[in-house]
């Protein structure tokens, strides 16, 4: 469709591509790797639907557009008004965004084993009740600039940010066991809203999230070494559970936390917060060898101990 990489598949117009049989039976293969012999598996034009195909072992060119010849080694997209449903999306690379997908919209698929520059998964992407699992990425291990809802993202890993979604929009979804080699464990950038974190780390900040807007979320038992819940991020009417770090258990690094529940977290400073600001919070039974559960921070109408210095109208816990 586009310079030198050929497509195994190429929907030119907006027709339906039905499997009879399902994915399990039913396979689209391109050519693996990154290389000038490398066949991507799907193209799809605006409008275009196929459904019900396992797509494995596509590949993009290392030269060309980066965008047109280097992304999507599974499926490409003219836009997400192109749909893949009932699908497994797997064992696909690019040399630069989407090893899995890009520009598409996924309903009901599986992503799983791919691998990219940008968006190991998919890349500017909308998901709706997807399986995002196993795929590797520089940045954003599962998706990056994506939408995603009803999804879950597990086990994806980013060399750098983001092991599981990176400048992502997430909605009601589970982000559990992904890692970053460096920042954002579960997700970097972005927002998400009712979501679950759990058991994500990161290798230096913001084991769940890292400069993330969280809304109404569960933020459990995730690590890293510094703000084993979360850096840098905004959170609102949350509760952050039995995270660790080696500073900031909880929340570190100018956080916003506001109608929080942070308890059970750990670190050696900071058992819940660090350096953060906190407004109509419970900050309790968290643990750390200097400022159990919190250090450094501003809190306004929590509830804690000890009492603080500075902040507005603080309660201690019996009165929580």
């Amino acid at each position: 469709m586009y310079g030198a990489l050929t497509n195994r598949v190429a929907a030119t117009r907006p027709i339906t591509l039905r499997s009879v049989n399902g994915p399990t039976v039913t396979v689209i293969q391109g050519v693996s790797g990154v290389w000038n012999g490398a066949v991507r598996c799907v193209y799809l034009t605006n409008g275009a639907l196929i459904s019900g195909f396992t797509v494995t072992n596509g590949g993009t060119r290392d030269a060309g557009d980066y965008s047109q010849e280097r992304s999507g080694g599974a499926m490409w997209g003219e836009s997400t008004s192109a749909i893949a449903s009932n699908c497994v999306i797997t064992a696909s690379s690019s040399s630069g965004r989407g090893g899995g997908v890009v520009f598409l919209t996924l309903l009901d698929c599986v992503v799983t084993g791919n691998s990219a520059v940008y968006g190991g998964g998919a890349f500017m992407c909308a998901l709706t009740n997807c399986v995002v699992t196993n795929n590797i990425a520089y940045d954003g291990g599962g998706a990056r600039d994506s939408t995603l809802d009803h999804c879950t993202v597990n086990g994806n890993v980013a060399r750098s940010s983001g092991g599981a979604t990176m400048n992502s929009t997430l909605n009601r979804c589970g982000l559990t066991n992904n890692r970053s080699w460096d920042i954002g464990g579960g997700a970097y950038g972005g927002s998400l809203t009712q979501c679950v974190l759990i058991g994500n780390g990161s290798g230096t900040g913001g084991g769940g999230a890292f400069r993330v807007t969280l809304n109404n979320c569960t933020v459990a038992g995730n690590w890293s070494a510094s703000g084993g819940g979360a850096a840098y991020s905004t959170l609102n009417n949350c509760v952050l559970a039995g995270n660790s770090a080696g500073n900031a258990g909880g929340a570190a690094q100018d956080c916003t936390v506001n109608n929080c529940t942070v308890t059970g977290n750990s670190a050696a400073v900071g058992g819940g917060v660090q350096a953060s600001s906190l407004n109509n919070c419970i900050v309790v039974e968290n643990t750390a060898s200097t400022g159990p559960n919190y250090a450094g921070s501003t809190l306004n109408y929590c509830c804690t101990t000890p009492w603080p210095n500075g902040g507005l109208g603080i309660w201690w816990p019996t009165r929580c």
